[in-house]
């Protein structure tokens, strides 16, 4: 893929390898995209700041679920911020299983870190609210 990449500034590779890395659930292969000063918003839940309480709430998140899965429609990339349009599907530990359009805002603060994630999403129909 990297063969037919123009201008590394419209790389979208990096936005499809962290989704495959959340989709993972694993705090090891989300943990090294994550900055430090890393901040995080989820619908219209309060904004989580710190590397650490992300992944602390991430771990919260991912044990009320088998398994999620992103699957992308678009990618928009401006310089270090990309924008994913994507259906979302997550599996409850019952099996049942809901899809859901989600669009998620991503900034760069380096070559492979992110230092913002912002999810807009309803989340009702996977909380049953």
């Amino acid at each position: 893929m990297e063969d037919d990449v123009q201008n590394p500034t419209d790389d979208k590779t990096w936005v499809v390898d962290f989704f495959r890395d959340v989709d993972a659930m694993d705090r090891d292969r989300i943990g090294p995209w994550l900055s430090p000063n890393y901040e995080t918003r989820l619908g219209n839940r309060p904004v989580v700041r710190g590397k650490e309480a992300a992944l602390d709430n991430s771990a919260r998140f991912w044990a009320t679920l088998r398994s999620m899965r992103h699957q992308i429609e678009e990618i928009v990339i401006d310089g270090d911020k990309a924008v994913s349009l994507a259906i979302v599907t997550y599996t409850r530990l019952d099996g049942s299983a809901v899809s859901m359009p989600v669009a998620t805002y991503l900034r760069r603060s380096g070559e492979r870190q992110v230092d913002r994630v912002q999810v807009y999403i309803d989340l009702a129909p996977l909380l049953g609210t």
